[in-house]
């Protein structure tokens, strides 16, 4: 061989090793798996099939595309892998080994299902759907992740951040979850951030990251593997706040305040320690103090407002509580306004009857917890 032709072969080795280098099985044996299961939770519940914001896409529909990317991207590297959908729950892939190929044809009857998905869908129990998972998916050994695909209306059952908390602990912190949001309200939105904040190793996405190649793919490695030969490319936090810059949400976070998993300021909610009697929205005057010190924490910051927030136990039906949870609050509301001088631009008030109970409806005990008002501020946030 002469000199010419040694040229041209060592070039064609070079360029086949640099192929080679960007194929995916060549990439996959440069990857180290962070967790041994991955188990899908899907929200079927009627809101995934109203459309998203103003686009003429369906929640739903968005969803299953993003599953389908997302599964075009976990490279194969030994997982355990599950599929379950909540509103109702319905698993549709038992703990297997995974595969892309075999992952995939369960998008099939779940594609179906979407299909089939009318607005007279049920009602979100998400808690209930987190705390199936898991009892329905056992046998999990080593690191697990739970991946939410949801727009976080929650509104019936138990706490799903909640659910999340217990499951995180029950696994000895084994168990972390991540989740793929289209919650158009900032309160569905919060929870979503709250569960991917249990046990702070999980990750908050929205379905408009996931239409982003880059941070879809930053949203697979988060989740299922490191790099184990190159060094990870570095991943700055400019505003210093512990989230890298790749998934701020709110860069330019000022350092005082503390973050969420997006690395957004989070708002100040207070519970209120005003109890109400059985069927009754009035304030007893023992509990006058409770609300003077929202109106302290308005005055204090002029820029601020509240959401006042109204709850209820189960007793009786659930429109009947919805209607009394909307009177709570606005009798809370109407007393900042009339009695503690807040301007009513300041003061807004939401009921959610008996969606959102913290204690057990079992006991009278319970009942009084849940017969409560809450008020979340906005432009005021949690400090360091």
């Amino acid at each position: 061989m002469n000199g010419r032709s040694r040229f041209a072969f060592a070039t064609m080795v070079a360029v086949a090793i640099m192929l080679l280098a960007q194929s995916p099985a060549f990439a996959a044996s440069q990857m180290v798996r962070k967790v041994d299961n991955f188990i899908v939770l899907f929200d079927m519940s009627g809101s995934m099939s109203w459309r998203y914001c103003d686009t003429d896409s369906r929640k739903a529909d968005l969803a299953l595309a993003d599953l389908k990317a997302m599964n075009e991207l976990i490279p194969e590297l030994g997982y355990n892998s599950g599929l379950a959908t909540v509103a109702s729950y319905h698993k549709y892939a038992a703990l297997t080994p995974y595969s892309r190929s075999g992952y995939a044809a369960n998008f099939t009857p779940l594609g179906d299902a979407v299909a089939a998905k009318t607005l007279l869908g049920p009602a979100t129990p998400l808690g209930d759907g987190i705390r199936q998972a898991g009892a329905d998916f056992t046998n999990l050994s080593g690191k697990t992740a739970i991946i939410i695909f949801s727009d976080g209306g929650q509104n019936t059952g138990r706490d799903p951040v909640v659910a999340a908390e217990q499951l995180h602990k029950n696994s000895g912190g084994n168990i972390c979850f991540h989740t793929v949001s289209y919650a158009t309200k900032p309160h569905d939105q919060a929870i979503l951030d709250e569960i991917a904040a249990v046990g702070n190793c999980g990750h908050a996405v929205t379905t408009v990251d996931m239409a982003d190649p880059a941070r879809r793919a930053q949203f697979v490695k988060d989740v299922f593997y490191t790099e184990a030969v190159a060094a990870a490319p570095l991943d700055p936090d400019s505003d210093g706040d512990g989230v890298p810059d790749s998934r701020d949400a709110c860069p330019d976070t000022p350092r005082h305040l503390k973050v969420d998993a997006r690395g957004c300021p989070i708002p100040i909610k207070m519970r209120l320690e005003i109890l109400f009697d059985f069927d009754k929205s009035d304030i007893k005057p023992a509990y006058v103090p409770e609300v003077e010190k929202v109106a302290t924490l308005l005055k204090a910051h002029p820029e601020a407002t509240v959401l006042i927030e109204g709850h209820t136990d189960n007793v009786g039906s659930a429109a009947y509580n919805m209607a009394l949870s909307k009177r709570r609050a606005k009798a809370v509301e109407d007393y900042l306004e009339t009695k503690l001088g807040i301007a009513p631009n300041r003061v807004h008030s939401e009921g959610f009857g008996l969606t959102r109970p913290i204690a057990d409806n079992a006991t009278e005990e319970g009942r009084a917890h849940n017969r409560r008002v809450e008020a979340t501020f906005q432009n005021l946030f949690e400090l360091r």
